[in-house]
């Protein structure tokens, strides 16, 4: 014998299939009669609902993705932590995809089988291409990084002002000679993480030295290579301002196996808080950001556009503070080190 569908629920209850998924999902209006008399087919029929199925029905499934360039790295995983606690309590799932910083990842993700079942999606995006999101036709938001002229919401933080107060910090603790380690500028946070950078540089008459700033990627492979190319310079910086959380592991990392000590030969600053900065020796000074928040802001950003008024509402970017969190990885050098 075969199962119940939603569609033999509704024909014997006389309603839509529309009106039984409400009633099965307890969402939108539905008379409490009409409640009760379609449970009670449905309990008859012994139908089990089937959540793919009611989805593509009602062309409604419920579930969002949470697209990110990696499952590893600390703030990625903190955003998902914040997505999934923001889409429960409006009872929405989430599904995540990696896209393994991939440009073909994500164009298959969003116009795969995936993108096809979702209703939205919070997206992390590898690379500057709005080409990956013209045709896309359900809603999205951007979380961190923006694709320029995309025309997409946004949750973004303070790069700018992050990274200035970074170096201002580090110039106030006596450094002059400030290596830079950062991706390249193709992305906003790059761009906006150097720009503070070079300004603040520039506001106290200190004169940028391009052997100071290594471009790379965001991995732990570029904060090990910048520290290698910084330790054989002539006169090596003094202090070093790494972009990320993974590029400050590489740094940590560098340094450990090279008998280089934090603090000592190198001061260092992250931009990202993580697991490695608490438990370092010794701890990390970094520029934190409210990545968990990021996460809650961008559901409630993407549950608005998936209605009918919220996708007719003009593009809205918001971005959140950060803070700088002082421990002990910066010290005060004297003229003589300058």
């Amino acid at each position: 014998m075969r199962e119940a569908t939603i569609r033999d629920v509704a024909r014997e209850a006389g309603v839509s299939i529309s009106t039984v998924s409400k009633v099965l999902n307890q969402k939108g209006r539905v008379g409490t009669q009409t409640i009760e008399h379609v449970r009670k087919v449905a309990e008859q029929l012994n139908y089990t609902p089937n959540s793919i199925a009611v989805s593509m029905v009602v062309k409604k499934s419920n579930l969002i993705a949470v697209m990110v360039p990696d499952i590893i790295t600390d703030f990625y995983a903190q955003v998902i932590q914040g997505v999934e606690e923001a889409a429960r309590e409006i009872g929405l799932s989430t599904i995540i995809v990696n896209t393994d910083a991939k440009r073909e990842n994500e164009y298959g993700l969003l116009y795969g089988r995936i993108g096809k079942l979702v209703d939205g999606v919070v997206a992390i995006p590898s690379v500057n291409d709005r080409q990956i999101y013209a045709a896309f036709d359900k809603p999205i938001v951007f979380v961190d990084r923006l694709v320029d002229d995309a025309g997409i919401d946004s949750i973004v933080i303070d790069n700018y002002n992050g990274a200035h107060a970074a170096t201002r910090y580090l110039i106030g603790k006596g450094h002059r000679r400030i290596g830079f380690i950062s991706a390249g500028l193709d992305i906003n946070v790059g761009k906006e993480r150097y720009l503070g950078y070079a300004q603040a540089l520039r506001d106290f008459k200190i004169a940028e030295n391009r052997d100071y700033v290594y471009f790379g990627d965001w991995h732990e492979a570029t904060g090990q290579r910048a520290v290698e190319h910084f330790s054989a310079l002539k006169q090596p910086p003094t202090a070093l301002f790494a972009a990320n959380c993974n590029i400050c592991i590489g740094v940590l990392k560098y340094c450990s196996g090279h008998a280089v000590k934090i603090g000592a030969d190198y001061s260092l600053i992250g931009f990202d808080d993580h697991l490695l900065a608490h438990y370092a020796s010794p701890k990390v000074t970094v520029v934190s950001r409210p990545t968990i928040e990021m996460g809650h802001q961008a559901v409630a950003m993407l549950e608005n556009r998936m209605t009918p008024q919220g996708r007719r509402e003009s593009r809205k970017k918001i971005v959140l503070p950060v803070k700088l969190v002082e421990r002990d990885s910066v010290s005060a050098v004297s003229d003589e080190s300058k």
